[in-house]
């Protein structure tokens, strides 16, 4: 059913006036934060996170020892940004729903900037809801709001805002590491650089991909062996809940 909210936007799209169709996304965007934020037990990070955050609830900024946060489940030193929005849902006496509503903004606020920046939004829309709404959003917090707030620094980047990309891209980092590839990569093709600086700032940037890699080679051998383990079955129905708006996306091309 959340799958044709795109599909009827789409369809729907040449009949609307341009304010009917803005408010229409409005909405849209609207259901997906309540869904994503509301949902109760779902996902694979709901236990962990829910221990994080009834650790840390009734913590404040100073009582947290932030250099050892990567003792606090997934959480690295250098990825503090779950355990703010923890305390701000905590201080307002949300729970987890607080949590997960507040990085649904993030995820959703950068999917749909990134759309809306592109000739056929609700297209981009119907691609990105199999996937990215329903498995990814719903199933992985940090992972998603870092995906979102990259969406939205790519969209700053389309309209050749370079600092809001850049700050985005940054604030990303904090949510989730494995996005500081590619906020290398905005780094890299963001900034109009001199021609003279172009080479060393492409050196230096590879030179740092080259690092992280090798210090996280580890997690690498540990991802792919998860890969292999994967219920088939899951990456079967997941592979088919891609192709159904790939079908779409051929057939309009």
């Amino acid at each position: 059913l959340l799958f044709l909210l795109p599909v009827v936007g789409l369809v729907s799209k040449s009949r609307l006036s341009a304010q009917a169709e803005r408010l229409a996304w409005f909405c849209c965007m609207i259901l997906w934060i309540l869904i994503i934020g509301l949902r109760h037990e779902i996902g694979c990070d709901w236990e962990p996170y829910l221990d994080i955050y009834l650790q840390n609830k009734n913590a404040s900024v100073f009582s947290i020892d932030w250099l050892s946060i990567g003792q606090r489940g997934a959480l690295a030193p250098w990825e503090p940004a779950h355990l703010i929005l923890n305390l701000i849902s905590g201080y307002l006496d949300l729970g987890m729903y607080g949590v997960n509503t507040l990085y649904a903004l993030l995820f959703v606020a950068g999917i749909s900037s990134f759309c809306r920046n592109l000739p056929s939004p609700w297209l981009a829309l119907t691609i990105a809801t199999p996937y990215l709404l329903t498995i990814v959003a719903m199933g992985y917090s940090r992972q998603a709001a870092a995906i979102g707030l990259i969406f939205w620094s790519i969209s700053f980047l389309m309209k050749k805002r370079v600092l809001f990309a850049l700050a985005l891209a940054l604030v990303s980092v904090l949510f989730h590491q494995t996005v500081a590839f590619i906020v290398l990569i905005i780094v890299g093709i963001g900034p109009n650089y001199p021609d003279k600086y172009k080479k060393l700032v492409l050196v230096a940037l590879a030179s740092v991909f080259i690092v992280i890699s090798m210090l996280h080679a580890d997690k690498y051998d540990w991802s792919l062996a998860q890969f292999h383990q994967a219920d088939t079955l899951a990456v079967r129905f997941r592979t088919i809940l891609s192709a159904i708006p790939a079908a779409i996306f051929l057939s309009m091309w």
